[in-house]
């Protein structure tokens, strides 16, 4: 895609990117938003590129622009999938995971409750040491050398 940019390596990829490159280029913004997801799609690789307009700018569900979207957008991704097959075993991966998402969150709640809420220790902590130090360089004081960052103290022992 570098050497032929997004338009032609679209039109080179087949119905599906065809299908993208006229969404993308629609005036209308229903077909509009359907093209970031129908892009997203193309572009899947787990989770760290992601394009749909409708899932980054979490758009209220109940908002009239989101009503109106989500046949239209349902509709074109349907007809996407139709044309780039290679997807639906990522969407069932997806789908499988969600549940068992589900599954843990089910279990979770049996065990220790429905109000129990869960975070990552880590970057909490992360976060707590970013404060401490900024807290001491407004008071004046500097950080000391030996206070390397936890995530440097982590990787110096992971090997």
């Amino acid at each position: 895609m570098a050497e032929k940019g997004l338009d032609q390596a679209l039109q080179d990829y087949g119905k599906a990117g065809q299908m993208t490159r006229e969404l993308l280029r629609s005036k209308d913004m229903y077909d509009f938003f359907s093209g970031t997801a129908t892009l997203s799609r193309l572009l899947f690789d787990g989770g760290h590129t992601y394009t749909d307009l409708l899932v980054i700018n979490k758009i209220d569900t109940l908002s009239d622009f989101r009503q109106t979207l989500t046949p239209i957008r349902t509709a074109k991704l349907e007809e996407f999938e139709g044309y780039c097959p290679e997807y639906l075993p990522i969407k069932q991966n997806m789908a499988d995971a969600y549940s068992l998402l589900k599954q843990l969150e089910q279990l979770r709640e049996e065990k220790l409750g429905k109000d129990v809420r869960y975070t990552s220790l880590l970057p909490v902590r992360l976060i707590h040491v970013r404060r401490f130090r900024v807290a001491q360089v407004l008071q004046g004081r500097r950080p000391q050398a030996n206070h390397r960052p936890v995530s440097r103290r982590l990787a110096d022992h992971s090997h």
